[in-house]
């Protein structure tokens, strides 16, 4: 006297083990010593170029703040602005990257966008050495108390 199975319970066993295989196997996958990340080569923190979307999301994900400055004309305050970032990121080379794009048609005029993935994004239009200090100090992660815990930030 045994069990009879029909072709229905044959094929949902079937369905079973590939559901419970298929879920190991990309359980075993997601593992980290199966696969390493990408690291790309950046021996500069200070670049004159766009980042690559891949370059930038690595780089936040590191929780580096990413400073963009983008100008034409770079006279004056302009001048002074790009100096101070310049010696923020070699001074804090392992949390801060610099780009610095020349863009035709801003004139004198300038721009910068500070960004870190877990403290947000500021746009500055032209601004001034306050106005930059105080939105990277604000932005970085940890920022350097050389220049931050002065300001009060």
């Amino acid at each position: 006297m045994g069990l009879k199975f029909g072709k229905t319970v044959y094929a949902a066993l079937a369905i079973l083990v590939l559901y419970v295989t298929s879920t190991l196997f990309v359980g075993i996958r997601g593992l980290p010593f199966f696969h390493t990340p990408k690291k790309f080569p950046l021996a500069e923190n200070i670049v004159n170029r766009s980042l690559s979307e891949e370059e930038r999301d690595y780089l936040l994900r590191k929780g580096t703040t990413i400073v963009r400055f983008e100008f034409d004309e770079c006279e004056g305050g302009c001048r002074k602005i790009r100096s101070l970032l310049e010696d923020l990121a070699s001074s804090e080379k392992e949390q801060v990257f610099l780009e610095e794009i020349k863009v035709n048609g801003l004139g004198k005029s300038f721009w910068v966008r500070i960004t870190n993935l877990y403290k947000g994004e500021s746009n500055l239009y032209s601004p001034s050495e306050n106005e930059t200090l105080d939105a990277v100090c604000n932005l970085m992660a940890k920022p350097p108390l050389t220049l931050c815990a002065l300001r009060g930030v």
